[in-house]
């Protein structure tokens, strides 16, 4: 009787147990659940500051368009640009680097219950109209592949005339848009990152490339000396902006802009007591002949020029612009075949038969050749162009020329070599944010 007892009174106490285990559980889950849980504290705590910074980041967006609307028909340039405010945020703990660069692709960000729209971005096709002109900060536009393109301050896009789109159509990018100023000098984008065709999607990384002469397929050789002869430096050139300046606009902004034509003469303008010679970005009306001399004539192809000179030229053309112009660098260049390549294909890299290539010493005007490819013109044919790449041999220094020319059918469009004096040398004018 007495073991009974106790083996009953055993019994209750492991029920006891059990049930107390059971209902510990459950408040903890409970007590967990307020906490944690999709409605618990800290996830209502998260929820109240992403409403908080939502609400904030809202707000310096509003006040910034409404200085933009109040500056829209006046003079002044105060307003900071998309990019600038969105600098600002990101110092100021309101935006990370990935919301910031994902603003400047699509325009908004989602932040708690909020969609935040910064900018309406346009098709490209809508931005054509002589107003981009006035435009007090740059505009980000885009195909209706959504791949997107950064048009400056002072620029619009420039398309066919016979050309019609509709509401959503837009020329693509990875078939080169142009842009012009108010002045007519043309400059078309080269994208770089991820760019999207009908048919696939391709990633083009700035870079120095060399192309296989059989198949033009290119590979990356970032700053090594190609051949150990050419390489890339700011401590041997005269360059305004040096190649880190440029490439990391190029990862701000997604691409870069090359002149659609061999550069052409402007004539001279007065600055800050100086008188500088400025290039054209244009089709030009007359050609220099002779090897002897340059009669630089406004409008005329800017033929036989030292680099030094090209160099300087090319920091003229916008002084007073947020703008950087400059001569083509090498990262330029080869990115641009890289770019040509998606629709032209890999063989007009090596193509020695593109063009004005003679042995007449015939030089054609811009824009009159068939050099063509993704709307620029003559970078396999009619003039060798200076970039700020130099040769290295022996202890010396040499300029270096990209491309073919019309006196030589040996080199194509990815071609590097020596420079020697001469009247087909010329230059093309790079623009970068």
């Amino acid at each position: 009787m007495k073991k009974k007892l106790l083996e009953r009174r055993t019994g209750i106490t492991l029920i006891a147990l059990i049930i107390t285990i059971i209902v510990l559980l459950i408040l903890a889950g409970v007590s967990i659940s307020l906490v944690v849980g999709d409605n618990g504290v800290v996830n209502y705590a998260t929820k109240s500051s992403e409403e908080t910074r939502g609400a904030r980041v809202e707000e310096e967006k509003d006040s910034w368009k409404t200085e933009l609307f109040a500056n829209q028909h006046t003079d002044k340039s105060t307003s900071k640009s998309l990019e600038e405010l969105l600098t600002d945020l990101r110092e100021n703990g309101l935006l990370s680097r990935d919301e910031e660069e994902f603003v400047l692709e699509n325009g908004y960000i989602e932040i708690g219950s909020r969609t935040i729209e910064f900018i309406k971005i346009p098709f490209i096709s809508e931005c054509t109209d002589n107003t981009m002109f006035k435009n007090n900060s740059n505009t980000i536009a885009r195909d209706e592949l959504n791949n997107k393109i950064v048009i400056p301050t002072g620029f619009k896009v420039l398309i066919d005339d016979s050309t019609e789109y509709t509401d959503k159509s837009s020329p693509k990018v990875y078939e080169g848009i142009v842009i012009q100023d108010e002045s007519g000098n043309e400059f078309v984008w080269i994208a770089c990152g991820e760019i999207k065709t009908p048919s696939s999607v391709y990633n083009i990384e700035l870079n120095r490339y060399t192309f296989d002469s059989s198949t033009g397929a290119a590979t990356k050789v970032d700053d090594s000396i190609i051949n150990e002869l050419y390489q890339e430096s700011d401590e041997i050139t005269t360059a305004t902006y040096n190649i880190e300046d440029f490439k990391e606009s190029v990862k701000t902004y997604g691409g870069y802009y090359v002149g659609r034509y061999e550069a052409g003469y402007g004539g001279t303008i007065e600055y800050n007591g100086d008188t500088l010679r400025i290039p054209l970005s244009q089709k030009t009306n007359r050609v220099f002949q002779t090897s002897e001399s340059v009669n630089l004539t406004v409008g005329s192809l800017w033929s036989n020029v030292p680099k030094n000179i090209a160099e300087i030229a090319c920091s003229n053309l916008y002084v007073n612009s947020s703008i950087h112009s400059n001569l083509m660098n090498s990262y330029a260049w080869d990115t641009m075949l890289c770019f040509i390549q998606l629709t032209a294909g890999n063989e007009y890299s090596i193509n020695n038969n593109i063009g004005n290539i003679n042995t007449n010493y015939n030089i054609l005007n811009t824009g009159e050749t068939t050099d063509i490819a993704c709307n620029i013109y003559d970078v396999a044919d009619n003039l060798a162009e200076f970039t700020t790449e130099s040769y290295l041999e022996e202890g010396s220094i040499k300029s270096v020329r990209r491309g073919g020319y019309c006196v030589n059918d040996s080199l194509v469009a990815s071609s590097r070599s020596a420079a020697t004096s001469g009247y087909c040398n010329g230059f093309r004018i790079l623009l970068f944010l």
